[in-house]
């Protein structure tokens, strides 16, 4: 189907035109990203509620991204065979069920299984919602239809931290699992009222190739899991990192030996192959690596240079949320104007000079100085995603479907965790790296240093009266602000990859081809 021609697009002044049951939808594809960050963002919170350890911790945020991998890969056939309005209830009581057992576990294995459920569950709600657009929203309500899913995709992975912070200052962390229950409460509600009634449950398409299916989530699961584990851990020093990347590998060539003799391959290789598709893919992989600014390198700042608390870095957070909603009327219009890859280009250089200015950071840096990076940051990111969307679905047909939906719902939620996972193995080494050169610059001048460290010393001699502790003092006051350049010298570092990345990036948009301006709204077509 070609969204951009015939048809005119409809305005953005209002939702009212909308079918009910493609908001519904979003509002699930909203809730299972949004929640998805809930846990990474509060993560020392509930480490200490439950009495684990850090790398124990760290399992909580792992496996849900584990598992999402895997509804995500097994979702077409499910929708196929249960139908939207079945499969969409389904998943949200098992999802809401699943909150409710973390916010009453007083125990580490409880919470980790429960979390699996959940995101297994929770990995359904994108395919869900980018079916439910291109089955719901036909003629003119298609491109915004697209456009509104590229909204919900950006602004729910930036709320999650904005959200979550008051929520846990207020409640404690059980309570960001008693919101997820009750927002899944509102979610089964809206599906049982307006997702449309499925017909009798079908049992053809579940007679697929399970085997693909299989391989396929094992390969995507063991990637999350050895991404999300391998900075922890050392990389290939931890045999789990290993492990994963080893059962990725070998789950990938038996994914593609049982995709070559199969008599219904489940991917289509010409769709994820071809420049109109294939290429807003690999950009939307790429893209999602940007979110690794809002995810760690902003927090991580903010938490170094000034002790800030999940709470302080949520406040600092509206201003990337904010523009984003401000952004998607100008980007509409600006598709309505101008071939569809100006604004996607435009996008992608907006969130590189963000970050680019968040680069030249200083130890004085706090979240008012990160104001103008971080709006800069959330309006590309708009202006980038949602003409890529649109191009990327403007020409699939319905049997492309189930393979555009399992290649998009992959590559977004795989480009944040390798975003995230790269870039913190990246400024982890180059700390190391500036802190060495520190230590060996401060050996080197050992008169001058001579001279501060006794500065220091008689500094702290008249506070604690004791000479041997106010050395000690002095000496690890001189670590510590070695510690601390050496971790801001690495993050300016992180903001400048993740720039130059995308300025790469903008090439690639280039390359996908001619992507005529959306027809304006002609007169008869709802608002």
């Amino acid at each position: 189907m070609n969204i951009v021609g015939t048809t005119a697009a409809p305005s953005t002044s209002s939702l009212a035109w909308m079918p009910p049951a493609v908001l519904t939808a979003l509002a699930g594809s909203f809730l299972s990203n949004l929640t998805g960050q809930f846990v990474g963002t509060n993560l020392a919170d509930i480490q200490g509620g439950i009495g684990a350890s850090a790398d124990e911790a760290s399992w909580i945020s792992t496996v849900f991204q584990v598992a999402s991998a895997a509804g995500i890969v097994v979702s077409p056939p499910l929708i196929r065979a249960l139908g939207l309005r079945r499969y969409l209830t389904w998943a949200t009581v098992v999802f809401a069920a699943c909150a409710w057992v973390c916010a009453i576990a007083g125990a580490l294995p409880t919470i980790l299984f429960a979390r699996a459920l959940q995101g297994f569950a929770g990995g359904g709600f994108g395919p869900i919602a980018f079916t439910a657009i291109f089955m719901l929203c036909k003629g003119p309500r298609l491109p915004f239809g697209l456009a509104m899913l590229a909204f919900v995709l950006i602004a729910s992975v930036n709320a999650g931290p904005v959200l979550s912070a008051p929520i846990e200052a207020v409640f404690g962390w059980r309570g960001l699992f008693v919101a997820q229950f009750m927002a899944s409460v509102l979610l089964l509600m809206a599906a049982l009222r307006w997702m449309p009634p499925s017909a009798p449950i079908d049992r053809v398409p579940l007679k697929t190739d399970w085997l693909q299916f299989a391989l396929l989530s094992i390969a995507s699961g063991a990637v999350f899991l050895a991404l999300g584990q391998g900075t922890r851990r050392f990389w290939l020093d931890s045999s789990v990192v290993a492990w994963g990347f080893s059962i990725a590998i070998g789950a990938s060539v038996g994914f593609a030996f049982a995709w070559r003799h199969a008599k219904a391959p489940i991917l289509n290789i010409r769709t994820l192959t071809s420049r109109r598709f294939g290429i807003p893919i690999a950009l939307n992989l790429v893209f999602r690596a940007s979110f690794a600014t809002s995810a760690y390198l902003v927090p991580l700042l903010l938490a170094m240079n000034l002790g800030y608390r999940p709470l302080e870095i949520a406040h600092a957070l509206w201003w990337l949320l904010v523009p984003q909603v401000i952004g998607l009327p100008l980007v509409w219009r600006a598709m309505q104007v101008h071939d569809n890859r100006v604004p996607a280009i435009f996008g992608l250089l907006l969130v590189a000079l963000g970050t680019s200015i968040a680069a030249y950071s200083t130890s004085v840096v706090g979240a008012e100085q990160l104001r103008w990076s971080l709006a800069l940051i959330g309006i590309g990111q708009v202006f980038f995603l949602v003409p890529v969307l649109l191009i990327g679905a403007g020409s699939l047909t319905p049997e492309e479907g189930p393979t555009a939906s399992i290649a998009f719902n992959l590559t977004t939620v795989m480009g944040t965790v390798v975003g995230t996972g790269l870039v913190s193995h990246f400024v982890t080494e180059r700390e190391k790296y500036h802190s060495s050169v520190l230590v060996e610059h401060i050996t080197s001048g050992a008169a001058q240093q001579s001279d501060r460290l006794a500065s220091l010393i008689n500094a702290w001699s008249m506070r604690v009266g004791d000479d041997a502790l106010a050395t000690a003092r002095a000496v690890a006051q001189i670590g510590a602000t070695v510690r601390r350049e050496a971790w801001l010298l690495a993050i300016n570092e992180g903001f400048a990859l993740i720039a130059l990345v995308l300025i790469v990036a903008a090439v690639g948009v280039a390359m996908i081809g001619r992507s005529p301006p959306l027809p304006r709204a002609s007169e008869g077509t709802p608002p």
